[in-house]
Order: structure tokens, then C-alpha cells, then sequence
């Protein structure tokens, strides 16, 4: 005389069934509606923009580190030019 749940969860809703001695007692289904939710290509787009945003920021700061460390300008250019070269394949890869 073992009960048995069972579950079924899915992406909307959630099912349930309770078995004793192979015979269904109870069952049910709980939906959750969906979300507004807006495109992927939109939240693509934000999180591009952020990263893109953010390397230029760092690109600037090392490019300036370069002009104010005047005797490390090969290192922090060179740092520079990687940031720039990330820059342009983040934004070639989306």
C-alpha cells in the first residue's frame, strides 16, 4: 500500500497525480501564464551595447595611460590595441 506522486514540470505549468495500489486518487495541473517578455534580439542588442560601451571605456583609459606614462608608451599602447581589436570582433561576432 505505497503512494506514489507524481510530477510533471513543465516551462508553463506544473502537473501532479497522486497513485495508490495503481489507481489515480487525485490529479491536477497548475498554468502559469506567460510572461511579456521582449525579444531575444532586443536583449542581444542591450548586452552588445554594454560591452561595446565598456571596452571603449577601457580602450580610452589605456590609450591615455600611454600619453601620461610616457616612458611605458609601447606597453600601455599595445594594451590598447588588444582592447581595440576586442571591441572589433564582439562586435563582429553579433
Amino acid at each position: 500500500m505505497s503512494k506514489i506522486l507524481g510530477l510533471d514540470l513543465g516551462t508553463n505549468s506544473i502537473g501532479w497525480a497522486i497513485i495508490d495500489n495503481k489507481s489515480i486518487n487525485d490529479y491536477g495541473v497548475k498554468v502559469y501564464p506567460k510572461r511579456n517578455r521582449q525579444s531575444k534580439t532586443y536583449d542581444l542588442k542591450i548586452r552588445l551595447s554594454r560591452k561595446v560601451l565598456l571596452g571603449s571605456i577601457m580602450t580610452s583609459f589605456l590609450f591615455a595611460m600611454a600619453v601620461i606614462n610616457i616612458n611605458d608608451w609601447r606597453y600601455w599602447t599595445s594594451l590598447a590595441i588588444g582592447g581595440v581589436l576586442l571591441l572589433i570582433s564582439m562586435i563582429k561576432d553579433n
